[in-house]
Order: C-alpha cells, then structure tokens, then sequence
C-alpha cells in the first residue's frame, strides 16, 4: 500500500561526478516498481534501459534530461501522483543547483546550458509543482584521487587535451559543495545529506536506500559487470595524444564494447608533482574545512598527499591494442574506407608521439614509456 504525505518530498541525488551515479541509477531504474511502492517515483531517463543490459558501457548521466529549466520543473515532475514523492539522480544537478557554480574546469566543448537557478529559486519551483521540501544527498571524495578520477574521465569521454596539472588547478569539488551546504543553512525547507564516497562505496546503495528510509532487506544490489573502468597509465596517454591528433574525430576508447574485454596493461595512477597538488590543498582547505562540520566522523574531506605510483619497467603497447583501436576506428567509420586503411599507421604514430614526448619530459607528465 502507498504510503500518503502530509507534505511531499523533492529527493535529489545530485553527485558529485565519480561516486557511482552510473550504478545507483542503474539500480534505481531496475527497483523503480519498489520504491512506487515505497511513495517514490523515480521518471526514468532515456538510457536507463540500456544501462541495465549494458552497464559496464553506457554512461546514463551523458544523456539524462536537465531536471532543472528556467522557469519551472519539467513536466515529468509535476505530473507525478499527489500522493507520491520523486526521485531524481544525477551528477550534473549541482551545477545546475549552484548560482553562478563553476564547472570543474570543463572544456568548452563540454558547456551545456545550465539554468543555474539557485537554491532558493529551486525550492520555489518545487513548491509551485506541489512540492514542500527538498532534500539532496552529495556524495564527496577526497580532492586528489577525485581530480585524479575526473581527469581520466574527461580525457577518455569528452576528448579532453589538457594537462592533469590544469585539472588540479581548475578542479574545486569542496568550493561547490560549501556553496550549497551556505545556501541551505537559512531554508529550513532544505535538508542536505553529505557522505564521503570512499566510506560508503562497499555498501552504496545500502547507504542511499537508507538515505530515502528504504531497509536494506526490501532490495538487492545490482549485480553488474565493473561499470566505467579507468585507463591504465598507458591508455590514458593514448587516449589524450589521439585526442590533440584527431580532435572531434577522436574514437573514445573506453565507450567501444571490446575495450572492457582488453588486457588492461598496467595499473598504477598517474598523479601530478607534489607542488601541484600542495597548490590544490591550500586552495581548497578552508572550503572543505567548511564542509567538515556538516558532516558524520568519517566522512570528512581529508588531503592526502602523494607522489603517485612509479610503473616499474616499459608499459609495451601490444599488436592486439593496435588491432583493438583500428576496430574502433572502422566501427564509427564505415562509410570513409580510406581512414580505415590509414588508421593503425595514425594509432603507431601516436604511440611514437607519446614516447618521444615523455623522453623530452614535456608538459605531459605520464610516468611511464612505450616501445
């Protein structure tokens, strides 16, 4: 039986990037019959499905629709049953929360029109769809791993070109964060949750059902291949000289079927100097000291730095890694044969690029070699 409301409930699960959002929405499109049943609807995305069938390869938060516009909430929302609360999960919501929040050193092919309305307007919009409270749920990472992690994620997604070094210096994970926890500390109709990812990881989805009041015995996780794996040192150096090579045309390894069935030739992450990220550290203290009292022991943004993993040895890119990326090529390009034919010379000549980089210690900054 559906539980009735006094006062209905806008649940936001609104990031931050990389901290499982691909699989917590692939689990809350699979138990989406519970939580009706629970009083929450949660309006599917377009790429839900997908996900379910595919979820070591799709990326559902790419296309999931902005649940923010300029003057209202979507329709989806405001035709949800009265009795009803909804759910909404995605990691591009805290930009679009924040007034005037940054991007996290986003490109510019990476813009999209965030409405950036504010909290404040956010919880009007919500009260004129028939909504009296919003409560949100961040999930945080320490500021190093987690610059680390969206590097890999934008070079190997989104053709990023840049340096790890530039990532470090325009990331600001806590500054957002300490934003909208300031925002909500005088709207009593706004609660926020804040929990650190690498404490809840182990049990993810037990922590966000608990988050929306569902016990752990009225689900079972979903049992998923590993979604969105990162590139070893040497793929990622792949991926971003094709990147600078090859622009838009750039094939996006890590998005083909075959890549996640690829040997994955050396583990270690790539981290920048220690000046660099001393640099990170004291710019963002004072935000994430900030951040620090909304949150449970455990749970606090911590600096821990580090000089990275040194790979031992030569990282040797295999004949099956060029055979994997001339797939790749010829799978997005079927119509152009004469860039079939041309790409594994194209995949060679950006590995010999790559190694006579790294040799010339430029602004690269990948610990590792190729032959």
């Amino acid at each position: 039986m559906v539980k009735q409301h006094h006062a209905r409930t806008l649940h936001l699960h609104i990031g931050e990037t990389k901290t499982g959002s691909s699989y917590i929405q692939a689990n809350l499109f699979r138990d989406r019959a519970l939580l009706r049943q629970r009083g929450i609807v949660y309006p599917p995305g377009p790429n839900d499905q997908d996900m379910i069938k595919n979820p070591s390869v799709g990326q559902p938060n790419a296309t999931r629709p902005f649940l923010i516009e300029r003057t209202s909430l979507p329709r989806s929302l405001q035709n949800i049953p009265r009795d009803h609360d909804a759910l909404i999960s995605s990691e591009l919501l805290l930009d679009e929360i924040i007034d005037g929040g940054d991007l996290s050193g986003l490109n510019n092919s990476m813009a999209r029109p965030f409405a950036r309305v504010g909290l404040n307007r956010l919880l009007e919009m919500a009260n004129a769809a028939g909504y009296q409270k919003l409560r949100l749920l961040v999930l945080i990472r320490d500021p190093i791993p987690h610059a680390v992690s969206w590097y890999n994620q934008i070079v190997k997604i989104h053709r990023h070109t840049g340096t790890l070094e530039e990532t470090f210096q325009n990331f600001g994970g806590p500054t957002r964060v300490a934003r909208l926890l300031s925002d909500a500390e005088h709207l009593p109709d706004v609660e926020v949750t804040v929990r650190k990812y690498e404490s809840v990881r182990k049990h993810l989805m037990e922590t966000f059902y608990s988050w929306l009041g569902i016990e752990k015995k009225d689900h079972a996780a979903l049992t998923a291949p590993v979604i969105n794996r990162s590139l070893s040192p040497i793929e990622l150096a792949l991926q971003r000289e094709l990147n600078m090579l090859l622009g838009a045309k750039a094939p996006r390894l890590a998005m083909h079927p075959d890549f996640h069935k690829l040997k994955n030739i050396g583990d270690a992450v790539v981290y920048p100097g220690l000046q660099c990220q001393k640099d990170m550290q004291s710019r963002l203290e004072p935000s994430a000291r900030f951040v620090n009292q909304y949150v449970p022991e455990g749970h606090e943004y911590a600096f821990d730095l580090t000089e990275g993993a040194q790979p031992e040895g030569l990282y040797q890119v295999t004949s099956e890694q060029i055979d994997f990326l001339a797939r790749v090529w010829s799978d997005s390009n079927k119509a152009a044969r004469r860039e079939r034919k041309r790409w594994p010379s194209r995949a060679r000549n950006a590995l010999r690029k790559i190694r006579n980089l790294t040799h010339a210690r430029s602004k690269m900054n990948y610990p590792l070699q190729t032959k």
